[in-house]
């Protein structure tokens, strides 16, 4: 890719592209799309399968969820059956995101806080959630693989990172904007691929803190489950998830 910039000046210089994107779409996308009046309704369900999965598997009644890159709206549903969901969404443009929210009369049931996900670790402490989740939204990050591995660190042991993207978005798009990384599947594992930086397998990355699965689901979405190990201690029984 002759030009190809380093992805911290891309992330930089795409930041207004996409504030203008989003202050011409979001009052449109809400008054219209079903998927966007659900964002703004603080009863609406949880409706993404894996987490629905998790949440019923973890025995807590709280669960506390982070919503890593999550945009003006988190996509995350509000209510679960039998569960009180404490939901975090971080993205480093909430600033923007408050000021085009308010100048449209939108609500957020869940205000954005602004956080890259390069800085989770500055902001929130290790340990404290059962899910950290992403939509669509690490592959615009100029260190994808730190944002991940500070979403494990986040998260309990035995908990879960859930990752859910287009494949190789940035070679479909011509690496123009914000697209800098191909998030992919390759003979079963989740890999991170930019030219001129090679290719991350993040089974290995992780190998030595949590478990790596990937799969494509039936709306062609690539889905990375990641659940973090428990640390070893002498004499200390472990509570495990079933």
């Amino acid at each position: 890719m002759v030009g190809l910039k380093a992805p911290q000046r891309v992330w930089s210089e795409g930041l207004p592209e996409e504030v203008d994107f989003w202050e011409k779409a979001l009052p449109g996308r809400v008054a219209r799309l079903e998927d966007y009046k659900l964002r703004v309704d603080r009863q609406a369900p949880m409706r993404d399968p894996v987490v629905r999965m998790l949440i019923g598997r973890i025995p807590e009644d709280a669960i506390s969820i982070i919503d890593v890159g999550a945009g003006p709206l988190t996509a995350l549903g509000k209510t679960y059956p039998g569960k009180t969901l404490r939901i975090t969404a971080t993205d480093p443009l909430a600033d923007e995101y408050a000021r085009i929210n308010a100048e449209a009369g939108i609500e957020p049931p869940v205000p954005t806080i602004a956080c890259r996900g390069e800085d989770l670790l500055d902001r929130f402490q290790r340990g404290t959630y059962d899910i950290a989740f992403a939509l669509n939204a690490l592959d615009h990050c100029y260190d994808p693989v730190r944002v991940i591995t500070n979403m494990v660190e986040l998260v309990k042991e035995e908990r879960f990172v859930v990752l859910k993207h287009n494949r190789s978005e940035a070679r479909h798009q011509f690496y123009r904007g914000l697209h800098q990384w191909n998030f992919d599947i390759e003979e079963g594992e989740f890999i991170i691929r930019r030219p001129r930086h090679g290719t991350v397998y993040l089974n290995q990355v992780l190998a030595d803190t949590a478990t790596v699965g990937c799969f494509v689901d039936e709306d062609d979405w690539l889905v990375c489950l990641i659940t973090k190990r428990s640390l070893p201690r002498s004499g200390a029984s472990r509570t495990e998830v079933k």
